[in-house]
């Protein structure tokens, strides 16, 4: 009788481990389910980022818009971006004003072409052709609307640090 008792007590327990470890299992199935859809979309979303060329000297010279993703993207419009810049002791607010551009191929890069304003809206060519080396230690954000191909429309916020760009957030637009 004593055997049959502990016989089954450990089928029970066996039992009831089983159940626990299969549950445990589920709960894991489910969680790489979800990171695995979280990737998938990520790979569904095209990434944009900025590259500064501050060597004058240097024909590449200036602001380029780099897709880094396998997807083109159309539509490309910059929101306005504010500056600040301290020369000589003197800081000065500027807006930098980077022109459209109508699309960008999978991997590929473009030279954005800019104009600077001052705060009060009056354009200042000659600052144009020479703020890229004030702003290499700057820190400012910009931010790029853009479509997939399939009309997906999402506005980057690139921030800049030092003197490199990074991805702060992409989101969906609403307009």
């Amino acid at each position: 009788m004593n055997k049959l008792v502990t016989f089954l007590i450990n089928k029970e327990m066996t039992i009831e481990a089983s159940f626990l470890l299969i549950s445990l299992c589920m709960f894991y199935i489910l969680y790489l389910k979800r990171r695995l859809g979280k990737e998938i979309t990520k790979r569904h979303l095209p990434l944009v980022s900025l590259k500064l060329i501050d060597n004058i000297k240097d024909e590449k010279y200036g602001f380029y818009l780099l897709n880094e993703s396998d997807f083109a993207i159309k539509d490309i419009n910059f929101i306005d971006t504010k500056a600040a810049i301290s020369d000589s002791g003197f800081k000065q607010i500027l807006l930098i004003k980077i022109k459209n551009v109508e699309f960008l191929k999978p991997k590929g890069e473009i030279r954005l072409d800019y104009e600077v304003f001052d705060d009060g809206g009056i354009s200042l060519p000659q600052v144009t052709n020479k703020i890229i080396p004030h702003l290499i230690n700057e820190s400012f954000s910009v931010q790029v609307g853009y479509s997939t191909l399939e009309g997906r429309k999402l506005i980057a916020t690139l921030a800049k640090k030092g003197k490199l760009f990074y991805l702060d957030k992409v989101e969906e637009r609403k307009d």
